[in-house]
């Protein structure tokens, strides 16, 4: 694919970025923060499969369309599931957490893909090792008890 193509779909994801994260926001106050997460890694795990198999320019455009919409939404109602869950005493200490847990997916996800695309010679071949990592992370986040925070208060998540 020519870099002026690449830069295209990088801005149109950009551009739907802001409105998806608008959007998935507004969803998580009407349904709660754990199940918009879990759509929005199922809308990663669609958009990184579609992009095993796709071939046009057309394929791409709409990739970078989906991914745009999850880019942001992903971390902003995490961060509120974050708020949500933790108490308000230990906030920081929970942020912590999920910020090393953040790097560790940082550490983790480039080296498999590199190993996995090298391995096999096709990038395409390494998007499945990334789905699979997003499907395990949809099992975990369905074990998050979002009814109450610590303390013991309750509260829509």
């Amino acid at each position: 694919m020519r870099l002026d193509v690449i830069v295209m779909i990088f801005l149109i994801s950009q551009m739907t970025a802001a409105p998806g994260t608008f959007l998935m926001g507004r969803l998580a106050d009407k349904i709660g923060a754990k199940p918009t997460i879990s759509i929005l890694i199922v809308l990663w795990i669609t958009v990184l499969g579609y992009a095993v198999f796709a071939s046009s320019f057309i394929d791409f455009l709409i990739i970078g369309l989906m991914a745009g919409v999850g880019v942001g939404a992903l971390t902003t109602v995490s961060r509120t599931m974050m708020s949500l869950v933790s108490p308000a005493a230990h906030q920081a200490e929970f942020f912590g957490f999920f910020a090393v847990a953040g790097r560790a997916s940082a550490v983790l996800g480039p080296p498999l893909f590199g190993a996995v695309s090298s391995l096999t010679g096709d990038l395409r071949y390494a998007l499945p090792a990334l789905m699979l990592l997003l499907a395990a992370a949809l099992v975990l986040v369905q074990r998050v008890d979002t009814g109450t925070n610590a303390e013991g208060g309750s509260h829509p998540g």
